[in-house]
């Protein structure tokens, strides 16, 4: 059984670390003050209203605790093979590796991935519109700030973002060789050893946050009329967008402990190793 957000705030809570993601939000400037009571939940909620109101259904999440050597143990993205068209998926993920990164604002130990995968037979404009459409109009994110981030082989996507205010000059391009063996999203998305094997091209999509931070907020799919497509959002990252402000990996390390410890307990598993590692403790 899989842990979801609400119940994994909730035996946070017991660790008084419940509200650990809108805490990270507190310190900003007058500027932005009224953008600080955005959270992630709020986000969660905004974009499922905004899904479901365009005929999107919403499925189970799989285990954050897996099973598996992959990733330490712990869920690495959402499951596309459970995604039909037309439905969305709302995923906690942990990945063990980030704590080379622990350093870098923005990256979290504990974060959530919203999953979606557009109608039967959609081309590029299904999933583009779809997410584009999310960024700029629903959650009000600025299209002078966002940044794309593939490969050549995706320029015949370039004309469709160019109506939500995304010029030439705000997209990067990566060798195809070079984001083809790296598997890491921006441009080819393969992660090595990932024991579903997911496998695409892909477009990621960054914010600029005011003073120069940059932010990945997500990445959009293309393979044109050949399947579905679809892309994820980071919620949390969309939410720092919002708020125009990055979260901090410490912020996130109690919500982080409850959850993985709550799904374990739920699934009758040992604590993965991935749990350790993100928490720098050794295993007993």
């Amino acid at each position: 059984m899989s842990i979801d957000r609400r119940e994994f705030l909730k035996v946070g809570a017991a660790f008084g670390v419940g509200s650990v993601f809108v805490s990270g939000c507190a310190s900003l400037s007058p500027k932005t003050a009224t953008s600080a009571r955005i959270t992630p939940e709020e986000t969660t909620a905004q974009i499922s209203r905004y899904l479901e109101g365009r005929g999107y259904t919403k499925v189970k999440p799989v285990p954050l605790v897996t099973g598996h050597s992959f990733n330490g143990g712990l869920e690495y993205d959402e499951d596309e093979t459970s995604l039909k068209p037309s439905t969305y998926v709302v995923q906690a993920v942990a990945r063990a590796n980030d704590v080379s990164v622990a350093h870098v604002p923005g990256a979290l130990p504990l974060f959530t991935i919203l999953g979606v995968k557009t109608g039967g037979g959609a081309k590029d404009e299904g999933s583009i519109d779809l997410v584009m459409g999310y960024l700029t109009k629903e959650a009000g994110l600025d299209p002078q700030r966002i940044r794309l981030t593939t490969t050549e082989r995706a320029s015949h996507c370039f004309p469709l973002f160019e109506k939500y205010g995304i010029t030439k000059t705000q997209i990067r391009l990566r060798p195809w060789a070079e984001a083809f063996a790296d598997g890491n999203g921006s441009g080819y998305f393969k992660p090595h050893g990932h024991p579903r094997k997911p496998a695409g091209e892909t477009i990621s999509l960054e914010y600029l946050l005011t003073g120069g931070k940059e932010i990945e907020i997500g990445e959009v799919g293309y393979h044109p009329g050949k399947r579905p497509l679809g892309g994820g959002l980071g919620i949390e990252r969309v939410t720092m967008a919002r708020n125009d402000r990055a979260m901090l990996w410490s912020e996130g390390l109690g919500a982080f402990k409850a959850a993985v410890e709550a799904d374990a307990k739920r699934q009758g598993r040992p604590l993965p190793p991935g749990y350790y590692q993100i928490l720098g403790l050794g295993r007993i």
